[in-house]
Formats: structure tokens, C-alpha cells, sequence
């Protein structure tokens, strides 16, 4: 990174001493936020770069999520001695079938 260097008095008196003190602290959370920023890609090039990793990474995930979504199942699935019948199946409604002189059919709800 390239450093910027005050050059001479700019008449701001005391206050430029404030103004350096802010950029020196500004300085610092920008580099402590870059070695941040590194750290995290050198951790996700080191599990990218290994296949076991990349696995592990998806379990501890899956896991995670079925622990805070996963929950005991709501209906039971059991075996029926009864038969189903297709007739149950369909919705009975009311409707008229028109049948033109030409053979055309229409239904109507």
C-alpha cells in the first residue's frame, strides 16, 4: 500500500495534528480490516483446494440445518387394509354437457 505524506504547514494549525491522528486510526481499521478480508480467502482457498473439505463443509451444513428446522414428522404413514377405490378420488360436481347438432360437446360448470 502506498503511504500519503503531509507536506509542510497548510495553515490549519492545531487541528491538522487531530486530522493526522484520525487518518492514522482510519489506517488502522482499514489494514486490520484487510488482514480480516485475507485470512478469509486463504480459509476458503485451503477448503477449495481439498475435497474432504469441501464435503465436510456440506455436512456440518446439512447438519446445522436439520437441527433448526428439523422436526418430528406430523402424519403417520401406515399401511391400509382398505382398498381406494379411483371413484373416491374424483370431486363430485354438478355440470351440463351440451351436445351440438354438429357433435361438438361442451361441459359447463
Amino acid at each position: 500500500m502506498r503511504e500519503v505524506q503531509s507536506v509542510g504547514n497548510s495553515g490549519q494549525g492545531h487541528s491538522g495534528d487531530a486530522t493526522t491522528a484520525f487518518d492514522r486510526l482510519e489506517r488502522a481499521k482499514i489494514d486490520e480490516e484487510y488482514a480480516e478480508v485475507n485470512a478469509l480467502i486463504a480459509y476458503l482457498s485451503s477448503i477449495l483446494a481439498d475435497p474432504q473439505k469441501v464435503l465436510q463443509v456440506i455436512m456440518d451444513e446439512l447438519n446445522e440445518i436439520k437441527e433448526r428446522y428439523g422436526d418430528e414428522r406430523r402424519t403417520e404413514i401406515v399401511a391400509s387394509s382398505e382398498d381406494i377405490n379411483i371413484e373416491d378420488m374424483i370431486v363430485e360436481e354438478d355440470v351440463v354437457v351440451t351436445i351440438s347438432h354438429s357433435g361438438y360437446i361442451k361441459r359447463t360448470r
